[in-house]
C-alpha cells in the first residue's frame, strides 16, 4: 500500500519533470506555468542572477544561479523562487495560440519588512507593463495572484521576462488568461453622433474599461465604488451632469464603446475644466487602439468650476462599433462628458479673408496649377477637412524629372506669387490642413516635402519655408516631420525651424501661420499645429530681392531600400490637402483655438491679444 508520504514524493518528482520539460519547451498562452520552469541556457540567457549558485533548499536545477526553494504555498506548487534582487530576471519562451489581449498575474507573497516590492514584464525585449508595485500579502506564506497587467500579444512565439524592480517577493507561478472584452456601461454602445457621460466608461475593470495607476475610487460620489476611477459629485450645475472625473494622471485612460451609424468625419470634444496651476494639460484619443488625434493641449478655462467644450479634433470613423479611449498625457483636468458631432464648416469672417480654397470642384480651383509627370495625377477625394471634398496629390514610380526635379518625384500644386501675395514687406495669416492617408509612403532617410513657400528666383535655391521630413540618427527609423526655413542673402542663409515628431496617419494636421515676408530683421514667422504654437522666429524670412509663392507638395526622392537599386520597384505615395486660407486676422483663418492668440470665452472663439 502506497503511503501518503510516498504519494507526495511521487507527485513532487512528477512536477519536477514537468518543470524541466517546460524549461526546454515553450509555455502555452493562455495557461499557467511554474516560476522554476524558466528557460535553459544559463546566466544571461534563461535568467540573470547577481549571486553565483542556487542558494535554495529544494536541490532542483542545482547548476543554475536561481534560488529555488521548496514551496510553502498552501495552494500548491512544488517549488518557489526567492531572493529576487532588483535587476534580476527569469525568461520564458511563450507560444501564443491566438493573437489578442491577455491578463498576466504572478502568484507571489510579500512581507511588510520589504515594502513596495515591484517587477515588470518584458515581451521580446520591450518593457510591456512599466513597474508593477505589489501589495503587502501579510507574510512569506501568504501567496496571492498579484500585479495583473494586460498585454496585447500576436499569435506565435515570444520571449517573456519577469524582471525584479525592487526586492523582495517570493514567486510561485505565472498565470495568463484571455482578457474579457469591454462592454458598454448600460449594455448598449453610445450612438454616434451623440454624447456620453464621462462616468459611464465601459465595464470590465482595470485594463479593460479603464487604466488607473492608484487603487480605489478616491472620489466623493459613491458611484461605481468598486472601480479605481476617481468619480466626484459634479460642480458643473449648468451641464446637468451628476458626476465628474478628476485626478487624471498621465498614462491613465478611459474606454467607451460607440456605435457609428454612418461612416464619416466627426468632431470629438470633452466638456472639461482646467486650472492655471497645471498648465498645458493634454490628452489624446485612440480609436480601436490607434492614436487618432495626436497630443491635444487644453487651454486654461479659469478654474475647476469653469467647464467648456474643449479639444475639438476631427475623427474619421467607419460605420460600426469602435472603442474610443481618452488617454491622459499631462495632468490635470476635470471632465464630465464627451461628445461626437457632425462637423459644421467654419465660415471665416469674409471681410478679413483674402484667399480661400476648399477644392469643391477641381484640383485647379482657385488659380492653382499642377506640376506632374502625368496630367491629372491630382484628384479630388471624399476625405475632407471642411465640406465634401479634399485634394489628393499622388506620385507613381517614375514621376521624376518634373520641372527640374531630377530624380525627385513630384505631384505639386502651386499658386502664383501674386495670388500668394508673397512680396517683401507683406504680412498675412495663413491656414492649411494636410492629411497622411493609408497610401502615404513614409520616408526614413529619404527627402520628402509636403508643403512650402517657395522662393521666386529660378535655380537650386532652398525654399524659404518647408514642412518636410528629416532623417533621424538611426536612418532605419521613421523620418520626423519638421519645419525647415531660411532667410537672408544667399540660399540656405539664416536657417530656423522646429521638429514636430513622427506622423500619425488618418489624422488632420491643421497648420496656422503668421508671417511678415522680409529679407531684413523686421521679418517674423510664427506657426501653430492643431492649436499649439510650434515655431516663433524673428528675423529674415525671404532672400534679398526675391519673393515667395505657395506650393502644396508631394515632392520626394524614391522611398525605398537598398537605394538606388530599389528604384522602379518602390511604392506610390499620396498626400491630402484642404482648407487653404489667407487672411488679415487669426479669426479669418483658424477653425479653433491658437495658443497665446485665440481662446474660447463662453464657448466663443475670441482673440487673447489685441
Amino acid at each position: 500500500m502506497t503511503t501518503g508520504m510516498t504519494r507526495r514524493a511521487i507527485a513532487a518528482a512528477a512536477m519536477s519533470l514537468i518543470a524541466i520539460s517546460n524549461a526546454k519547451a515553450a509555455v502555452t498562452i493562455p495557461g499557467v506555468f511554474e516560476a522554476e520552469a524558466f528557460n535553459t541556457g544559463g546566466e544571461g540567457v534563461g535568467y540573470h542572477d547577481k549571486t553565483a549558485g542556487n542558494q535554495g533548499d529544494a536541490k532542483f536545477r542545482t547548476s543554475e544561479g536561481v534560488d529555488i526553494f521548496v514551496s510553502n504555498d498552501p495552494s500548491g506548487g512544488v517549488y518557489i523562487v526567492k531572493n529576487f534582487e532588483a535587476g534580476e530576471w527569469l525568461a520564458y519562451t511563450m507560444r501564443v495560440s491566438a493573437g489578442g489581449n491577455y491578463d498576466f498575474e504572478l502568484r507571489a507573497a510579500t512581507d511588510p519588512g520589504f515594502p513596495d516590492s515591484a517587477f515588470h514584464l518584458e515581451v521580446d525585449g520591450t518593457n510591456a507593463t512599466g513597474s508593477v508595485v505589489l501589495p503587502n500579502t501579510g507574510g512569506w506564506t501568504s501567496f496571492q495572484w498579484l500585479g495583473k497587467r494586460r498585454l496585447a500579444l500576436t499569435a506565435g512565439t515570444h520571449l517573456l521576462r519577469v524582471v525584479s524592480d525592487r526586492p523582495y517577493f517570493a514567486f510561485n507561478s505565472v498565470r495568463a488568461t484571455a482578457a474579457p472584452p469591454p462592454s458598454p456601461y448600460f449594455g448598449t454602445a453610445t450612438v454616434v453622433p451623440g454624447s456620453v457621460e464621462a462616468a459611464y466608461f465601459d465595464n470590465g475593470g482595470e485594463g479593460v474599461g479603464y487604466h488607473d495607476k492608484t487603487t480605489g475610487n478616491q472620489g466623493d460620489a459613491g458611484f461605481r465604488p468598486n472601480e479605481s476611477v476617481d468619480i466626484f459629485y459634479s460642480n458643473d450645475a449648468a451641464s446637468g451632469s451628476a458626476y465628474i472625473l478628476k485626478n487624471f494622471e498621465a498614462g491613465e485612460w478611459l474606454g467607451y464603446t460607440v456605435s457609428v451609424a454612418s461612416g464619416g468625419s466627426y468632431d470629438f470634444e470633452v466638456h472639461a475644466a482646467t486650472n492655471i496651476a497645471f498648465p498645458n494639460t493634454a490628452f489624446h484619443v485612440e480609436v480601436d487602439g490607434l492614436n487618432a488625434t495626436g497630443t491635444v493641449v487644453l487651454p486654461d478655462t479659469g478654474g475647476w468650476s469653469n467647464y467648456q467644450w474643449l479639444g475639438k479634433r476631427r475623427l474619421a470613423l467607419t460605420a460600426g462599433t469602435h472603442i474610443l479611449k481618452i488617454v491622459s498625457e499631462q495632468p490635470y483636468f476635470a471632465f464630465n462628458s464627451v461628445r461626437l458631432t457632425v462637423p459644421v464648416a467654419t465660415v471665416p469672417d469674409p471681410s478679413k479673408v483674402l484667399f480661400s480654397c476648399g477644392f469643391a470642384t477641381s484640383p485647379t480651383d482657385c488659380g492653382f496649377s499642377e506640376q506632374s509627370k502625368v496630367p491629372g495625377r491630382a484628384t479630388l477625394t471624399n476625405i475632407a477637412r471642411d465640406g465634401a471634398t479634399g485634394l489628393r496629390l499622388h506620385t507613381e514610380p517614375g514621376d521624376n524629372n518634373v520641372a527640374s526635379s531630377g530624380e525627385m518625384e513630384r505631384d505639386d500644386l502651386w499658386l502664383s506669387q501674386a495670388a500668394s501675395d508673397g512680396y517683401e514687406g507683406r504680412e498675412a495669416w495663413w491656414a492649411n490642413s494636410l492629411y497622411f492617408p493609408d497610401d502615404f509612403t513614409a520616408p526614413t532617410w529619404e527627402s520628402y516635402v509636403v508643403f512650402d513657400f517657395h522662393n521666386s528666383a529660378p535655380g537650386p535655391w532652398q525654399a524659404n519655408f518647408m514642412v518636410n521630413f528629416q532623417r533621424q540618427t538611426d536612418t532605419t527609423q521613421p523620418g520626423l516631420l519638421t519645419i525647415t526655413a531660411y532667410g537672408g542673402v544667399n540660399s540656405g542663409d539664416g536657417p530656423y525651424g522646429a521638429t514636430l515628431g513622427q506622423i500619425q496617419r488618418d489624422v488632420w494636421y491643421d497648420f496656422v501661420y503668421h508671417v511678415r515676408w522680409s529679407s531684413g530683421s523686421d521679418g517674423f514667422f510664427d506657426a501653430w499645429l492643431n492649436g499649439k504654437r510650434v515655431l516663433t522666429h524673428r528675423g529674415p524670412t525671404l532672400y534679398a530681392g526675391q519673393g515667395v509663392y505657395l506650393k502644396l507638395a508631394n515632392y520626394h526622392s524614391p522611398v525605398c531600400d537598398p537605394y538606388p537599386a530599389c528604384i522602379g520597384t518602390h511604392k506610390a505615395s499620396s498626400m491630402i490637402y484642404d482648407r487653404i486660407i489667407r487672411g488679415t486676422t487669426p479669426l479669418a483663418v483658424s477653425s479653433g483655438t491658437l495658443e497665446g492668440v485665440l481662446g474660447l470665452v463662453n464657448g466663443v472663439l475670441t482673440p487673447l491679444v489685441p
